[in-house]
């Protein structure tokens, strides 16, 4: 069993700027939400699943498998 942090950023598809009011959520983590930026930490080594969305864009779902480190996983959400 290793320690993984999972980090990210979420910005728009189409013009690459953060999102500052994106929610990122895992339903077996806790996860720290700051101006379009996150970060988690998972004690236990497996697949975890993310939800990224914010007002006015489609929401998007992501799978990262942590094994320890430093993980990044990035969101690119489409306008409405």
């Amino acid at each position: 069993m290793s320690t993984t942090v999972i980090w990210g950023v979420v910005t728009d598809a189409s013009t690459s700027q953060v999102i500052t009011n994106a929610t990122v959520t895992c339903p077996t983590l806790n996860v720290a939400n700051n101006n379009g930026t996150y970060s988690s930490t998972a004690t236990s080594d497996g697949t975890y699943h993310f939800t990224a969305s914010a007002p006015g864009y489609t929401s998007q779902e992501k799978s990262i498998l942590a094994g320890g480190g430093v993980e990044s996983l990035m969101f690119a959400l489409d306008a409405v």
